[in-house]
C-alpha cells in the first residue's frame, strides 16, 4: 500500500478528525467535576473569566459578528449556536493541521495525540487570556488548570485515534 497522499486529502482527513475531538473533550470537560466529586475531591469554583456571562467561544462568535460582518450584538440563542459553529470549527483548523503533520513526520497515533493535544492546550493557556477570552492559568484553581490541560489532551487522542481509523491504522 503507498504511503502518500496529497496534502488536501491530509488536510481534510485531519479536519474531520479535529472535529471528532471538540465532541469528546465537551463529553471529558462535563464529566469530569462529577467524577472529581465521586472520587472524595470536589472541584473549586473557578473565578468568572472576562467573558462571562458568555463563554470564550460566544464572545469570539460576536467579534466576528461585529468586525467581519458589522452586525449588531447577537441575540443569546444566535450567540450560542454561533459560539458551537467557533469551537467546532476551531477543532477543525487545529485537526487540519495536524493531517499535514502527521503525515509528514508520521509519529505514533498516541505519542503525536499527546504533543498535539499539551501543544493545543498550550495555546489556549497563552492565547486565549492574552486576546481576554478566559483567565490566566495562575487566577485559576490548580485543579481547573488540571482538568483544562488534560482535556486538550483528550482532544489530542481523539483526533489521533480517528485520524487513525481514517487511516485505516498507517501512522501517516
Amino acid at each position: 500500500m503507498a504511503s502518500y497522499q496529497s496534502p488536501l486529502t491530509a488536510i481534510i482527513k485531519g479536519a474531520i478528525a479535529g472535529a471528532a475531538g471538540p465532541a469528546v473533550m465537551g463529553v471529558f470537560m462535563e464529566r469530569a467535576p462529577e467524577l472529581m466529586e465521586r472520587m472524595g475531591r470536589p472541584m473549586p469554583p473557578s473565578p468568572p473569566g472576562p467573558t462571562a456571562p458568555d463563554t470564550p467561544n460566544e464572545e469570539v462568535a460576536q467579534r466576528l459578528a461585529e468586525g467581519l460582518a458589522d452586525a449588531s450584538p447577537l441575540t443569546a440563542e444566535a450567540k450560542a449556536t454561533a459560539g458551537e459553529a467557533v469551537h467546532w470549527a476551531y477543532g477543525s483548523a487545529w485537526g487540519a493541521l495536524y493531517g499535514v503533520v502527521q503525515s509528514s513526520i508520521k509519529l505514533p497515533h498516541f505519542i503525536h495525540g499527546t504533543v498535539f493535544g499539551a501543544l493545543v492546550g498550550v495555546v489556549a493557556d497563552t492565547v486565549m487570556p492574552a486576546m481576554r477570552l478566559q483567565n490566566k492559568p495562575t487566577e485559576n484553581p490548580t485543579a481547573a488548570n488540571v482538568m483544562h490541560f488534560a482535556a486538550h489532551l483528550v482532544y489530542g487522542w481523539t483526533t489521533a485515534l480517528v485520524w487513525g481509523v481514517l487511516n485505516l491504522g498507517r501512522r501517516g
